[in-house]
Order: C-alpha cells, then structure tokens, then sequence
C-alpha cells in the first residue's frame, strides 16, 4: 500500500479506492488476493423480486418487489497463508468486518461491479495442506456496473 499526500488530500493507492474531493470511499478487491475462484467454486441466484398475495377469490396476484434486485454470490478461493493474512486484514480493517462495499471484476464477465460480503455468515477458512487454505465466503452483488445507471 502507498500513501502519498497531495492537494487533494490523502490517497492510498492499491489497495483502497479514494475520492479525496469527499465522495464515498470503497475498498477495491487487493491484487494479491486471488482473482479467480476455484473452478466450480462460484455460483450466483439472483434475489427473488416477486411478492404474492392470494385474494379470497380467483387466482394469486404477483408483483415486483422492488425496481431491482441483487445477486447472491457463494464463491470460495485457494489461498496460501500470506494470502490469507491480506485477506483477513482486507476483511476486518477496510471493508469494517464485512460492513463496507467494495470493488471487485466479477470472475466470469471481468466487469466491475460493488460488492459486500453477505451479512448471513462469515468467511470461513480451512486449512488443506501446509500453508494451503480454501477461503470460502457469501458475497451480495449489487445491481448495475460500476460508472453505469443503476
């Protein structure tokens, strides 16, 4: 990580994302972590939008939950133990313990999109061989690439 001052303010390059003009600050994915995760090791469903109500008489009525809804994202990643420290320190100081969104190139299309861990279940980590570790964790991808309307 480098930090260099400036005019503008304080920018961390390479591993956080700033906007020093005061706009919101997202974390990016950290290029030592793996980009790409075990193969058959990520898989998405998206967010049920429909919302039913059955009327006393005649058949159910749908509707849209909402405008748009997210993606729910299991994804898991071999890693080696420093990789897991960067991790784990990505994880607990700049996305808050899984709080805060982040940036990441989604695996199969290589755009960018915002991500957040899923609030249901932390990431869990297994130890498979000396200094070999399967990382695997929920993530919710948000609707819409990034620089694109939502």
């Amino acid at each position: 990580m480098t930090v260099r001052s400036g005019s503008g303010g304080t920018r961390l390059s390479g591993s956080l994302s700033v906007n020093v003009d005061g706009g919101t600050n997202e974390a990016t994915w950290w290029p030592s972590l793996p980009q790409c995760p075990i193969l058959g090791e990520f898989g998405e469903q998206r967010q049920n939008n429909v919302v039913v109500f059955q009327p006393e008489v005649g058949r159910p009525k749908f509707r849209k939950r909402s405008t748009r809804s997210h993606t729910l994202t299991a994804v898991a990643f071999r890693m080696t133990g420093a990789q897991v420290r960067d991790f784990n320190d990505f994880y607990k100081t700049y996305t808050s313990s899984g709080t805060d969104l982040f940036l990441w190139d989604h695996p199969i299309t290589k755009k960018q999109f915002t991500w957040m861990f899923s609030p249901s279940d932390a990431p869990k980590i297994d130890r498979f061989a000396p200094d070999r570790f399967r990382v695997s964790f929920s993530l919710i991808r948000l609707d819409g690439q990034v620089g694109t309307d939502l």
